[in-house]
């Protein structure tokens, strides 16, 4: 009887060390995983958030979302002008970015914008500043934003 109770200390040890280094191994996985989802997402985040804001009529969130220089040379009145050659980026009812690919602080999302019209191939490319990404350019339908 006693090593009956000696094998099921020691198998009892066992299984909670492996329990432990999973737990750890788990974690590990899920931090490094998070961190580099974190990542995409931002870029992602912000090429969505341009066609969000400008679907709920709010142009001058989406001009914050450009790049400096981008912003330096269009207003508000001047942007609306720019979007406004695009029919897409006003008629579109959603969007669904599913490749992104980031490089040494830029990144280039694309997808396609739901529109009453069809599915449209919409690209974005971005920059990081520090934290923060801004978007340089935005290309429907093979038709650059102005």
């Amino acid at each position: 009887m006693a090593d009956n109770q000696k094998i099921a200390k020691y198998v009892g040890i066992g299984c909670g060390v492996v329990l432990l280094l999973g737990c750890c191994i788990g974690g590990g996985a899920y931090f490094a995983c998070s961190k580099f989802a974190g990542a995409l997402g931002a870029p992602k985040g912000q090429a969505t958030g341009f066609f969000y804001d400008m679907r709920q009529g709010r142009p001058e969130a989406a001009l914050q979302r450009m790049d400096g220089p981008y912003q330096a040379s269009h207003d508000l009145a001047r942007f609306q002008q720019a979007t406004a050659t695009i029919p897409a980026i006003a008629s579109q009812t959603d969007t669904t970015f599913s490749n992104i690919r980031i490089n040494n602080g830029s990144a280039t999302v694309s997808g396609f914008l739901t529109t009453p019209n069809g599915n449209i191939p919409v690209a974005v490319t971005l920059s990081s500043i520090g934290e923060n990404w801004y978007i340089d350019s935005i290309v429907v339908a093979n038709v650059p934003l102005p």
